[in-house]
């Protein structure tokens, strides 16, 4: 249809009356799944929710064990270097082979191959930043820690606890 045809049936009753119908039909559909709807999101919501809390309570508790302990703040170190390493190696190495083969896909199902690999390259790259990012968070929050439990250490007399107290006696 031609934009000429268009302006065209813009002046029959038949294409202002089918109008009408198809914006009756949608108000009628949207009113019959709202609820579904509502109740889906709703769903999915609380899952992600309660999923971000988990994550968030494992995230702490592992900052809590690391900054116990220097040995494994100091293999979770370790392990973070090697995350990036590993991640964003295997990443330049695919990129670079990319860049240089000349891939030209000819059928229709290869240009769909070539930019679902590039688009799946991109969110490997993205995977990637964020997995590195929450190492390097965890492990500067369990380094903060382990200073904290230091410091609490530290300020309190020789043969007390970080309460100031004896221990086993309840008094200073």
């Amino acid at each position: 249809m031609t934009y000429d045809e268009f302006i065209k049936s813009l002046y029959s009753p038949y294409w202002w009356i089918m109008a009408f119908v198809f914006a009756i039909a949608a108000n009628l559909i949207s009113t019959w799944l709202k609820i579904p709807v509502d109740k889906t999101l709703a769903s999915v919501s609380t899952s992600w929710t309660k999923r971000q809390r988990a994550r968030t309570e494992s995230e702490w508790t592992r900052i809590n064990i690391l900054g116990a302990d220097e040995t494994k703040l100091l293999l979770f170190s370790h392990e973070t270097t090697r995350t990036f390493i590993g991640l964003f190696g295997i990443t330049a190495v695919v990129f670079w082979i990319y860049i240089d083969t000349s891939i030209t896909p000819v059928t229709p199902m290869g240009k769909v191959i070539y930019y679902a690999s590039r688009v799946g390259l991109i969110l490997f790259i993205l995977w990637a930043q964020n997995r590195y990012d929450t190492c390097r968070r965890i492990l500067q929050l369990s380094i903060q820690e382990r200073e904290r439990i230091r410091t609490t250490h530290s300020s309190s007399p020789p043969g007390t606890d970080a309460s100031g107290t004896a221990p086993g006696t309840g008094q200073s």
